[in-house]
């Protein structure tokens, strides 16, 4: 993730990959759902923040992980990264991406969330912002540092009219509520030039860089340092 004034990287997303018998990468898509039905999905979350963590301990560079708001009302799961919070000290490093999609129904739980991981320096961002619905009230009801353009609007902002209005106007609202934004899915130097005329602070997609694969046979381990 570039900034759009300097170029420079600013953070990395973490994102759920699982690799098959074959070596073939499969994708959240696929195997989320299935780990819903099985009732293992906390142990997925579990597994990408602890990785997360462990690998970023050894870069100095901001990290974001992506969390569901079932993540954030299950009591085990508010107090696994609570825990993680509190006992790293790169925890003023990470923002925590929500799902726009999903349907908030508990603000007060996901306001509690917030307010406690912010004591420790850590961030919140809406994902795929302008995804299925746009609910705009999220953003006057809860105290979010970021924005993340839902990549549909985004990757045909260079030749969609109204894509690129629907982004201007997410923006504009963004920046009048102090709200840092980022634009996903910048697959081309047209759309990385409509992002910077829209000023955009942040772009991410395959045109900055494409996503690599960390395994657990190179998360680096920083405690023998």
């Amino acid at each position: 993730i570039v900034d759009t004034t300097t170029s420079n990287i600013k953070k990395y997303e973490c994102l759920a990959r699982l690799i098959d018998a074959n070596g073939d990468i499969v994708s959240p898509l696929v195997f989320i759902p299935i780990s819903k039905q099985i009732k293992n999905y906390n142990s997925v979350t579990k597994i990408i923040i602890d990785k997360s963590f462990a690998h970023f301990e050894c870069i100095e560079c901001e990290f974001t992980i992506n969390i569901s708001f079932e993540d954030i009302v299950k009591k085990d799961m508010f107090e696994f990264i609570m825990n993680k919070l509190r006992d790293s000290k790169i925890s003023h490093r990470v923002t925590f991406e929500i799902l726009e999609s999903d349907a908030i129904e508990d603000f007060i739980k996901v306001e509690r969330f917030i307010t406690e991981i912010k004591r420790y320096g850590a961030k919140i961002a809406i994902d795929d912002f302008g995804s299925g619905y746009s609910n705009f009230s999220y953003l006057t009801k809860l105290p979010v540092d970021y924005i993340k353009i839902d990549g549909s609007l985004v990757k045909n902002m260079d030749t969609d009219y109204n894509s690129f209005v629907v982004v201007e106007t997410i923006v504009q609202f963004a920046q009048k509520l102090g709200i840092k934004t980022v634009a996903e899915y910048v697959h081309s130097s047209a759309i990385l030039d409509k992002v910077k005329e829209l000023k955009i602070d942040y772009a991410q997609g395959y045109f900055i860089d494409e996503p690599s694969i960390l395994t657990s046979h190179n998360v680096k381990d920083c405690s023998k340092k």
